[in-house]
């Protein structure tokens, strides 16, 4: 499957005259799949009613416990599983909230049930896109259990935006993310995410530095920057092409 989806991605991008990818490293993933069109690099951007939405009151100390949060598509290539095995690593005041759906829906419930977490661990499904920006201001942490797969997770941009510290498995993501707002495992196993997040959980105040500097940062998410870069890339295309 992934092969055929790499195929279809470098097939698509060599017919185009110019390819603008979110993130450096998928742009590299690219040219090492057979990319040979121009590439730009450039973020994406939040919607200003999605902004709007993200004004609480951050930051906040966590009080004696982690509100774990985890959104996305809820599939293999995302590994869920490996956040509910760190939570059984983990004291009882660390609880979790996981929303969306997919193919591995069911197999992560068998697993929570099993690992005996259904006290702590809380599967939304699908929800409307209100209800996750409002759990991002709702909860202590945000965790990414994907492992070289994602490009730039619009779901860590909402995080940063809100000011919500972020625990990423895969250190590629961390290139779209303000210094000092997150942290990566040393490893992509769930015994290397339980050790981070209980370092968390034992440093409530390493929770608050984030968020700040989350918060410093969290203008450069908005749309009007993608917007503008994106007008740029085009008029240099356009004004290459009169030239010629």
């Amino acid at each position: 499957l992934a092969r055929r989806m790499w195929r279809l991605m470098v097939n698509q991008a060599n017919y185009a005259d110019h390819v603008i990818v979110p993130s450096a490293h998928f742009a590299a993933k690219l040219r090492g799949q057979g990319v040979t069109s121009p590439l730009t690099v450039l973020s994406n951007g939040l919607e200003d009613s999605v902004l709007d939405q993200l004004t609480g009151a951050r930051p906040r100390v966590p009080d004696g416990g982690l509100r774990v949060m985890w959104c996305g598509r809820v599939s293999p290539e995302k590994r869920p599983e490996v956040l509910i095995e760190a939570l059984a690593q983990l004291p009882g005041s660390v609880t979790a909230d996981l929303y969306g759906e997919g193919l591995a829906l069911a197999a992560t419930r068998r697993l929570i049930g099993r690992l005996g977490l259904a006290g702590r661990v809380r599967l939304h499904g699908a929800v409307p896109q209100s209800e996750v920006l409002a759990a991002s201001l709702d909860h202590d942490v945000f965790v990414s259990t994907s492992y070289d797969f994602d490009n730039q997770p619009m779901v860590i941009l909402e995080a940063i935006a809100s000011g919500l510290p972020v625990v990423i498995s895969d250190p590629d993501l961390g290139e779209s993310i303000p210094d000092g707002g997150f942290v990566a495992t040393a490893e992509p196993t769930a015994a290397a995410l339980a050790a981070e997040l209980r370092r968390l959980l034992d440093t409530p105040e390493r929770v608050t530095a984030m968020s700040r500097a989350l918060l410093a940062d969290a203008g450069g998410a908005a749309q009007q920057t993608h917007l503008d870069g994106l007008l740029a890339v085009y008029r240099g295309l356009l004004a290459s092409r009169s030239n010629a």
